[in-house]
């Protein structure tokens, strides 16, 4: 019963991250009476190759085709797919398409405005279909940047000779990286992809996403020390000190407890409490694991998911009608959102009522 449980909770700390594995860009200008939506990106051409976007948008599956534009963004094309006023109903969709093969799917922000206008240009050039064949004979998409994102630079010998600067990534030099950072981690080439991440996060330390998947890798791959330096950039710590926790928890990382416990200073959300009860949990060590769930609930009494923890933080113990009427709030809170968790705290409701009245019987 103990392995199922700790097992309850590894799925619940899963489910927390669903709803940041999407990139989030933002469209930055609007028209009057325009709107923004939700679209999810597939594909970048440059604009000199619109050819072969509509060549990619021509061999996607017909559903896939009839909601997808090649919507223009400065120099390049980018295929978009089937805007939705709510970001949360696209999440099972990118989930699709990346099982369709589509692995650098994510979330946009786009006007509603050029999506249409985009749309009605996209019909017209798959209507005529006349694209010229071009003497490549590779349909290659521009997924990819420069290696170099610092360059150098030639200087007036006024000044300095042969200064280096570091260049900003464009929009979509940054996109492409990070899609290239994607493929690289789902095909389980974590070092590669750690440099990827790099180049983004040294680029903008703003994006918490890329910041969290960076520190996830780290944790999943045993570099402390990395971690270490990188987030002394950061003035939120917690929630990247969290992400490493994960990935040193996939990894089985026996050191991971004297790795983040100096840092407990710096958990304002209580998750880092929260990754070390699961560490000690697996440990066997119940009473350990115990202090870190209640921690963890001092810390944030109303999220859900350290909610779920307390609950096994009672269960550690065997106060097990204390788990059942937390577990049982957790079901009956009233929201559309966290639907899986609340799933799992019912069936564990469930489970701990039917021990409970066995016991009784015995």
């Amino acid at each position: 019963m103990i392995k199922k449980s700790l097992l309850l909770i590894l799925v619940a700390l899963s489910l927390f991250s669903i709803d940041e594995s999407f990139t989030l860009e933002k469209e930055n200008e609007l028209n009057k009476g325009d709107r923004l939506v939700y679209t999810i990106q597939l594909a970048t051409f440059p604009k000199n190759k619109k050819y072969i976007g509509i060549k990619f948008l021509n061999n996607l599956d017909e559903n896939i085709r009839l909601k997808s534009v090649l919507y223009p963004i400065g120099d390049f094309f980018t295929l978009r797919y089937n805007p939705s006023t709510k970001r949360e109903l696209l999440f099972d969709e990118v989930y699709k398409l990346r099982d369709m093969g589509h692995e650098s799917a994510f979330i946009v922000q786009t006007s509603l405005n050029k999506f249409y206008k985009a749309q009605k240009e996209t019909i017209s050039n798959l209507k005529f279909n006349d694209v010229k064949e071009e003497k490549q004979s590779s349909l290659k998409i521009y997924t990819t940047v420069q290696e170099q994102t610092i360059k150098t630079v030639k200087i007036s010998p006024k000044t300095k000779k042969n200064t280096v600067i570091e260049k900003k990534l464009t929009k979509y030099e940054y996109t492409a990286t990070l899609d290239a950072a994607n493929k690289l981690t789902k095909n389980n080439q974590l070092i590669d992809s750690i440099e990827k991440y790099e180049i983004l996060f040294k680029d903008r330390l703003t994006n918490k996403l890329v910041n969290k998947n960076l520190f996830y890798l780290y944790g999943k791959t045993n570099n402390w020390q990395k971690a270490k330096i990188n987030i002394q950039n950061i003035k939120r710590k917690d929630k990247l000190l969290y992400a490493y926790g994960l990935g040193a928890l996939e990894n089985f990382n026996q050191n991971l407890e004297n790795e983040l416990k100096p840092e407990l200073n710096e958990d304002l959300s209580g998750y880092v409490n929260l990754v070390l009860g699961v560490f000690k949990e697996r440990q066997k060590e119940y009473k350990c694991a115990y202090a870190y769930y209640e921690n963890a609930y001092m810390k944030n009494k109303f999220d859900i998911f350290i909610q779920f923890a307390y609950a096994r933080a009672y269960e550690l113990i065997g106060k097990n009608d204390f788990a059942q009427n937390i577990y049982l709030e957790i079901s009956s809170i009233k929201s559309d959102n966290y639907a899986n968790i609340k799933t799992q705290a019912y069936n564990r409701y469930l489970e701990l009522k039917e021990l409970a009245r066995m016991k009784t019987k015995e």
